[in-house]
């Protein structure tokens, strides 16, 4: 099955392991490694996260009382 990128719609896309950091500009990185998707014709990408990955991204996220609101 060819893959279709969601961005331009091209078939160029291919797939390649990858080793992502991903943090807010205030919290320290989680790091994740999985599959990437890329777009050789205009460059798009897209990955999946673990949910694992997304429970530790949530647990670094500031709770809305913590927030800086000023």
């Amino acid at each position: 099955m060819t893959k279709t990128c969601a961005q331009c719609g091209s078939t160029e896309v291919k797939e390649f392991i990858a080793e992502l950091s991903i943090a807010r500009p205030e919290a320290m990185p989680v790091y994740s490694s999985g599959t990437l998707a890329l777009c050789s014709a205009c460059g798009f990408a897209e990955c999946s996260v673990l949910e694992r990955v997304l429970a530790q991204l949530e647990a670094r996220m500031p709770r809305p009382s913590q927030a800086n609101l000023g």
